[in-house]
């Protein structure tokens, strides 16, 4: 007889199943799916981050050397030649503004000088019609305050001869004509100041003849009731009455003082010393 087999008592290995390691390999593939994916989002998230990043940065860097060439190399061509036309154009418009401007000056400049000549000859016309009125009037006298009715109607030549006989002086003279100048007062309004009688002569010597006398007469003559004074002139325009009305102030003042002092035509202040001798004040 055979020997008994020896039975193995050792407690038997568990048995491995098979397609043990890729089972083992799903399964940690399959475990914490949430976690895995939430890896994997956040990795594709960060590289599409830094990809965008770079891109625009890339795309800048990009932009920046272009407008730098395009800087260094100029202007375009067309911007450059519509520059120009429109410079010289400019050139133009403000050259033909100048020619304008010019001539708008020179003509100003010819008108100004054309008014200022006609001033001048204006002034010099003024100066000598104002002489020639004076030159009409040479032969005429003025008499003021001479009341008003003392003459026997508008003619005043009887009452002027009648004057002239108180000085000596009849049939020296001829009388062209004498009457009074103005409108005549109305009743109430200033009766003391009658009209002015302008006398013309025929002579310019018998005109100075007869100022003289009349002046000597009328120093000791009062007529009216007011007893106003009477005196003489010479016949002067508008004009040179003024000039001589601005210096009567101060021919009074010199008068006052014991001066003999009168008025030269135009009005011009004299002074006659007693050896007959005249000078300025």
């Amino acid at each position: 007889m055979s020997p008994p087999k020896k039975t193995d008592k050792r407690p038997a290995s568990p048995t491995k199943p098979q397609g043990n390691a890729r089972h083992v390999k799903a399964a940690k593939t399959l475990s914490f799916p949430d976690e895995v994916n939430m890896q994997s989002q956040n990795t594709s998230g960060s590289r599409s981050q830094d990809g965008g990043a770079h891109g625009d940065a890339s795309l800048n860097e990009t932009l920046q050397r272009q407008h730098d060439s395009t800087m260094s190399a100029g202007p375009p061509q067309w911007f450059q030649e519509f520059e120009t036309r429109q410079e010289v154009r400019f050139a133009n418009v403000l050259k033909e503004c100048r020619e304008v401007f010019e001539g708008f000056k020179l003509e100003m400049d010819n008108m100004q000088d054309e008014i200022t000549m006609l001033k001048q000859k204006l002034e010099l016309a003024d100066v000598k019609l104002d002489d020639l009125e004076n030159r009409s009037r040479r032969n005429n006298i003025v008499i003021f305050n001479l009341p008003e009715g003392t003459e026997q109607g508008p003619d005043c030549c009887s009452l002027i001869g009648n004057m002239l006989k108180d000085c000596n002086i009849v049939d020296q003279v001829s009388i062209q004509r004498a009457h009074r100048t103005g409108k005549l007062k109305q009743p109430g309004s200033r009766p003391n100041k009658p009209r002015p009688i302008h006398v013309g002569f025929t002579f310019f010597q018998e005109k100075e003849k007869c100022r003289k006398a009349l002046a000597d007469l009328f120093k000791s003559k009062t007529i009216g009731p007011s007893e106003a004074k009477l005196f003489v002139a010479n016949d002067y325009s508008q004009k040179v009455q003024q000039l001589r009305r601005a210096k009567l102030q101060e021919l009074r003042r010199l008068r006052n003082e014991g001066k003999n002092a009168f008025l030269v035509y135009p009005a011009t202040i004299k002074i006659r010393e007693a050896n007959g001798v005249v000078r300025d004040p």
